[in-house]
């Protein structure tokens, strides 16, 4: 046996939600964004993290997801706190159809 470190990556830290590799096959995903666990842009990225370290692990067979919170599972998604990058984008409003139909 070496007594030189092990290679393996360093864990990611995730502030929006906690990993739990109880197994190497079973990995529990808990939300703990209070108040009510609001989907932003920081958990969007830390989501995106996530699944590039599930995939990268070819052992993983089960991702639990579940709510440090009670009353909320997920909120919607913050769109004040990650405004549309490109110009002239704005948001779509709620009950606004995604493409004009003009008839000819």
């Amino acid at each position: 046996m070496s007594n030189s470190p092990s290679k393996r990556a360093a864990p990611i830290a995730y502030t929006r939600f906690s990993l739990d590799k109880s197994t190497p096959s079973l990995w529990r995903v808990t939300f703990d964004n209070p108040p009510i666990n609001l989907i932003d842009a920081v958990m969007m990225k830390e989501l995106l993290n996530l699944l590039t370290e599930i995939e990268r692990d070819k052992r993983v067979g089960v991702v639990l997801f579940d709510s440090a919170d009670p009353d909320f599972f997920l909120a919607h998604y913050d769109i004040a706190g990650d405004p549309p990058s490109s110009k002239g984008s704005r948001p779509r409003r709620a009950g606004t159809p995604l493409r004009s139909s003009t008839s000819g």
